[in-house]
């Protein structure tokens, strides 16, 4: 018997992200092409790159199928930034909405030193520390399903292991 819970990312954000990153690959190319002035364009084509560092590996893992989260006995599996937490590591799960909507699925950790070892996510860590206090948020509304009902079923898997 299978116990893993795949939680897919929402098909209507795949359509976004491609219309975002066709846009704004267009305004620069064209920007580049009318004034000819290489300034000009690494003005541009800057944002375009440091969007696609974050924009583009989501987009792939959308269109291959790959599940935004997963949940198993053992491991809470978070593909939108590539970590796999134990579920007996989690100190604290809450799900919250900020004054536009946008809600977010809050992960703190007992040891994030343990999850954030490199330097490079140390680094980013610690910056985004400076800014909250949470450990790691996920944008649940980038998730096919109800947030109250993803956030239920987080839960169930994280107090069902307590008891292990």
């Amino acid at each position: 018997m299978k116990n893993e819970i795949d939680f897919k990312f929402e098909p209507i954000w795949l359509t976004i992200l491609s219309v975002l990153m066709l846009l704004l690959l267009y305004k620069c190319f064209n920007a580049y092409n009318s004034n000819q002035s290489i300034g000009l364009f690494l003005a541009l084509i800057t944002p375009v790159i440091l969007v696609s560092l974050f924009v583009l590996p989501l987009g792939f893992k959308m269109i291959l199928g790959i599940p935004a989260i997963a949940l198993t006995n053992e491991y809470f599996v978070i593909n939108y930034n590539g970590l796999s937490i134990d579920w007996h590591d989690i100190a604290d799960i809450h799900i919250t909405t900020n004054y536009k909507g946008i809600s977010t699925l809050i992960i703190n950790l007992k040891q994030p030193e343990k999850y954030f070892g490199s330097s490079l996510k140390k680094i980013k860590y610690q910056i985004r520390q400076i800014f909250t206090a949470n450990d790691i948020i996920i944008p649940i509304d980038l998730i096919s399903g109800k947030n109250e009902a993803i956030f239920q079923t987080v839960n169930a898997y994280w107090t069902k292991s307590d008891k292990f």
